[in-house]
């Protein structure tokens, strides 16, 4: 069976409910997620306040790595169902979600 596999780079914002809705199936029981997000204020070795960050990416490269990782997971876990892969490119302010792994 082909599973849901997703990974991308977007300068959109990221729809945790969109790619959960497209990444499940009925057989799924649960998802484990990480994001990662600009923080606004680091507090530790060189405190400072972060107004934004920019993100870029060389595309084709790092899709290209984010499908190696998905194979990667599924031959280790043969359990796993969907798998989503996406980092957000651009000016990001804080508390804006960077990267999404499902």
């Amino acid at each position: 069976m082909n599973f849901p596999t997703i990974y991308s780079i977007t300068e959109s914002e990221i729809d945790l409910n969109d790619l959960l809705e497209k990444i499940t199936l009925p057989s799924t029981g649960a998802a484990a997620i990480f994001t990662g997000m600009v923080r606004g204020v680091t507090s530790r070795d060189d405190p400072h306040e972060t107004v934004y960050l920019e993100y870029e990416s060389y595309i084709p490269m790092a899709e290209a790595k984010m499908k190696q990782v998905a194979d990667e997971i599924r031959e280790r876990w043969k359990s796993v169902e969907g798998i989503a892969i996406v980092q957000r490119i651009g000016k990001l302010y804080p508390k804006t979600p960077t990267v999404l792994i499902a």
